[in-house]
């Protein structure tokens, strides 16, 4: 039996990370109906960055030390580690967006524990596959082959692709992204405030989405006249909600819990995603969406439930520890 965590802190964090980082995927989705991805996305991220950074600012004190040559180049390498990471992730899970239902992008990010896992396996480092993590391997590749059958069976039949082939195929192709790029910067963030880490990541990603704006004509004198009141509550809920209270909920949770716990969101994101998406979004569900979300999500937990055994000193030989990734690409 899982042992339920007593402080309210910890409960008011879990709390967060279930609830509003599974329903950012419909919040995500409403963003963008009278606004461009980019410039969406891109206001979004300036605006978190500039509020994470202003709570940090207050919780330290006013000890705020970033104009020192050092702090400031370590400042500029996070933030570029911020856009490669966040703009993989977060921009193509929103272009997925265009084309599926937000819940059905959740679902497809889910499994990105189990891409980390293939990349951790095609990085060169000495390490061996565990059974465990092969079933939940086997389990995530079939999870997405019964999501997408129809898709796949039209481009063989067809040779073309649908709208929700598309949508399938960005979702993929940003998780496959996000978690390469989370994965392979891992050691390079020396900078210890979690707050300003991730403020600056955003400001690195939101720079890279406005210029975006810029060039494909999304930013505009008539963008924000032409934003509907649906738009502006997704920016509103995504900037205070998404990425600030999920951000330091999520900093704060990954210290005092365990592993197996702090992961568990990976699992129930897509769940509160389909529940949002069908009860505020009126998105239609398919049949096939049961069994798909039932086989990522058993494949994601015997990912993650084995790398909490080798973090306990299971009897699993492992040659090099690999620290596990988890996807925060709605944070």
């Amino acid at each position: 039996m899982v042992e339920m965590p007593r402080d309210p802190k910890i409960l008011f964090a879990y709390v967060s990370l279930y609830i509003i980082w599974g329903s950012t995927y419909l919040a995500l989705k409403e963003g963008q109906k009278s606004m461009s991805i980019d410039l969406f996305l891109g206001i979004r991220l300036f605006l978190a960055a500039f509020l994470n950074f202003a709570i940090s600012y207050a919780l330290i004190r006013n000890k705020f030390p970033l104009f020192t040559r050092e702090n400031l180049q370590e400042a500029l390498k996070v933030a570029i580690i911020g856009a490669l990471i966040i703009v993989s992730g977060q921009g193509l899970t929103s272009l997925s967006m265009r084309y599926v239902d937000s819940h059905m992008a959740a679902v497809v990010i889910a499994g990105t524990p189990i891409y980390i896992v293939i990349m951790q396996a095609m990085s060169g480092e000495k390490w061996s596959l565990s059974i465990q993590e092969a079933y939940g391997m086997g389990l995530g590749i079939l999870g997405i082959a019964i999501l997408s059958y129809e898709e796949i069976l039209i481009i063989f039949q067809r040779f073309t692709l649908t709208e929700t082939g598309v949508g399938i195929f960005f979702a993929f192709l940003g998780s496959m992204l996000y978690g390469g790029f989370s994965y392979f910067t891992r050691n390079q963030i020396k900078m210890k405030d979690p707050l300003a880490v991730g403020g600056f990541q955003m400001l690195g990603a939101s720079f890279v989405f406005l210029a975006f704006s810029l060039f494909s004509g999304g930013w505009s004198s008539q963008a924000f006249v032409a934003m509907t009141p649906g738009t502006w509550w997704a920016l509103c809920y995504l900037v205070v909600f998404g990425s600030t209270i999920g951000h330091t909920a999520y900093s704060f949770i990954v210290r005092v819990e365990p592993p197996n716990r702090v992961y568990s969101y990976t699992y129930i994101n897509p769940i509160i995603a389909i529940l949002v998406g069908a009860w505020l979004g009126g998105e239609n569900l398919k049949l096939q969406l049961i069994p798909a979300s039932l086989a990522i999500l058993l494949g994601v937990y015997f990912i993650l439930g084995n790398q909490v055994l080798r973090k306990q000193g299971s009897p699993i030989s492992v040659e090099k520890k690999v620290s596990p990734l988890t996807a925060t690409n709605d944070d």
